[in-house]
């Protein structure tokens, strides 16, 4: 009875562990390679999330000079906004994401991730495009890039 007690404790505990290392990899891939902006809601439908969407129209520039990332984060499925990604065939689950950043009786939330894959922003309102872009600029990896293109 012991060895069952203790196995399935083992167990829970791998099982964790590998849960924890998933959440992890599903943003791993874009460190030091892309800035992300996730998008979280219940739906597409969703008002904050349709006039947060409306905030990115017409920047495409602004967003590739920024390396940046929208990407709709939903319970069971996610989105990229701003990329093809018809040939994307890399496996993300972002629903672990989601569980842990919509908490409670929120509708919606906006993440900033930074090239180092820190969280840099988290809003539950509708966050201007200008605001995002000022924050960015301010950062220092975004101040040295913005250097190097004067330079170059």
């Amino acid at each position: 009875m012991k060895r069952r007690t203790v196995f399935n404790g083992l167990l829970v505990l791998v099982l964790g562990v590998g849960l924890a290392m998933a959440q992890k990899s599903e943003l791993e891939h874009y460190k030091w390679e892309n800035r992300l902006v996730l998008i979280f809601s219940e739906g597409l439908e969703d008002d904050k999330f349709l006039n947060q969407i409306k905030e990115f129209e017409d920047v495409d520039d602004e967003l590739s000079d920024r390396k940046l990332l929208l990407i709709h984060v939903q319970r069971d499925n996610y989105k990229f906004l701003n990329r093809d990604t018809s040939h994307d065939n890399m496996a993300i689950s972002f629903s672990g994401l989601f569980k842990k950043h919509m908490k409670g009786e929120e509708d919606f939330k906006l993440l900033l991730i930074g090239l180092d894959g820190g969280i840099k922003l988290e809003s539950s309102e509708i966050v201007k495009k200008q605001r995002l872009f000022d924050l960015i600029d301010s950062m220092p990896m975004r101040r040295t890039e913005l250097r190097h293109k004067k330079k170059g």
